[in-house]
């Protein structure tokens, strides 16, 4: 048994053959800590270094999904129509001195806004003037300042509820309702628009 573990031994090629009189204990020039030299190499392993570069790293990631949470809240719930999904303040055009006017003010609301504050803005009009691109463009303009916030079609909200009532669902209507009421700000568009035939939109904080 022995001879046969030499032989196997034997017949293996060493690739790599580390000795350990090749590492020395040096004091690492970034941190000042007891640090180890790989003579052969001149390279340093610091363990101290090590760990402080994983905590930072690993703040640095937490910190992006961070950033990140209110974009994919607002993507993957908001019940936005296509034409919307653009929607900014750069691409809104007014074309009279009120619909100017409700551009600054909603601009204005988006920079001064305060979670939890209770203001409350409800634009009306016809059709057509960009009510909704507005309601859309000041939850564009707060999710990037780390703010959560949804964009909700009325009526499309109100046939997911509908939803809800068949047997199990995939949300509940609880956890509709949850999800409206945790958010920073609430924009519910086209409120009353198919009892009234004329578009609404109402934003909540």
């Amino acid at each position: 048994m022995l001879e046969a573990m030499g032989s196997l031994i034997s017949n293996r090629r060493v690739s790599t053959a580390i000795s350990f009189d090749d590492f020395e204990e040096v004091t690492c020039d970034l941190c000042g800590y007891l640090a180890t030299k790989r003579r052969s190499t001149g390279k340093v392993i610091c363990l101290k270094c090590e760990e402080r570069e994983m905590v930072e790293r690993v703040i640095a990631e937490n910190e992006q999904l961070k950033r990140q949470k209110p974009f994919r809240l607002f993507d993957q719930n908001s019940l936005l129509t296509p034409n919307l999904r653009d929607a900014a303040f750069e691409n809104y055009y007014p074309t009279t001195l009120d619909l100017g006017r409700a551009k600054e003010k909603m601009s204005h609301f988006a920079e001064t806004f305060v979670p939890g504050s209770g203001e409350n803005i409800l634009l009306t009009g016809p059709c057509g003037v960009g009510k909704s691109h507005l309601g859309a463009a000041v939850t564009k303009a707060l999710i990037k300042k780390g703010h959560s916030c949804l964009f909700i079609n009325v009526p499309k909200l109100l046939s997911k509820i509908r939803a809800t009532y068949n047997r199990d669902p995939e949300v509940t209507e609880a956890q509709w309702l949850e999800l409206l009421e945790t958010v920073d700000l609430l924009v519910l568009d086209d409120i009353g628009a198919e009892y009234r035939g004329n578009c609404i939109s109402h934003n909540k904080s």
